[in-house]
């Protein structure tokens, strides 16, 4: 969206991104620079930033949530289809897709959540699938996105040991 949103974030997207562009990650974590995000993200914002710059940039930071809030409502979608059937199926990927937060947060603010909410039901689905070393690697993934998504493994690991068969 070309709203300004919030701009202290996405001021500080763009410039960690252009800071990871020109130093490299390995040299991003400074003393005396405001960091409050792991890795993962920041190297998605040093790809971006290598790949545009100025209003682009600022719009293409602002777009980032948006693929991965499209892979939300298809995933939520394919989990649905067979036991609740297509229409609600469809309807839950609607509501997702017209949801106030999932906008705001995504395209209006420039927050990324909506990458760690897939990759945290990434864990989750298969979690309950008891896959343990998919569950465990997309939810270690979602924990570097974001910070706040370290607590998903909290629920991951529970579902693994409730669910675990004891052999």
């Amino acid at each position: 969206m070309p709203v300004q949103g919030y701009p202290g974030d996405v001021r500080l997207f763009i410039d960690w991104g252009q800071t990871v562009a020109r130093s490299g990650p390995g040299a991003f974590y400074q003393p005396g620079y405001f960091v409050d995000y792991p890795p993962a993200y920041l190297w998605i914002l040093g790809l971006l930033a290598t790949l545009f710059q100025g209003e682009t940039l600022r719009l293409v930071v602002k777009a980032a949530s948006i693929p991965a809030d499209v892979a939300l409502a298809l995933s939520f979608a394919a989990l649905l289809w067979h036991r609740a059937g297509p229409g609600r199926a469809a309807l839950a990927s609607s509501l997702w897709m017209l949801a106030p937060g999932a906008v705001i947060a995504g395209p209006y603010w420039g927050q990324i959540d909506a990458i760690g909410t897939l990759l945290m039901l990434g864990a989750l689905v298969f979690a309950s699938q008891r896959r343990t070393i998919l569950a465990g690697a997309l939810g270690g993934l979602a924990s570097v996105t974001k910070f706040q998504f370290g607590l998903g493994l909290f629920v991951v690991g529970a579902l693994l040991v409730l669910f675990w068969p004891l052999v």
